[in-house]
């Protein structure tokens, strides 16, 4: 597995996980990937083209709001203490 941590980067819902047509849908268009059903922000057209070809998580969680203690736990796979 390839785990792309970006730091400060631009937000999920501009790249991988758009929500088009709502509040949090942000200022970018939302373009088809080679998956069916499948829309990446208009930010990444490379990576849409080659969405087939990915494994990506949309559905992780946490109860803890705070990043500071989020981030060393998600990097680490802490198994104790999930949020």
């Amino acid at each position: 597995m390839l785990f792309i941590w970006l730091d400060g980067g631009i937000s999920q819902l501009e790249t991988w996980d758009p929500k088009p047509g709502t509040e949090f849908g942000g200022p970018f268009r939302s373009i088809p990937t080679k998956l069916p059903g499948v829309h990446f922000g208009e930010l990444v057209p490379d990576t849409a083209a080659i969405a087939d070809k990915l494994t990506l998580i949309r559905s992780m969680s946490t109860k803890d709001e705070n990043h500071s203690s989020g981030v060393p736990r998600i990097q680490r796979g802490d198994p104790k203490n999930r949020g």
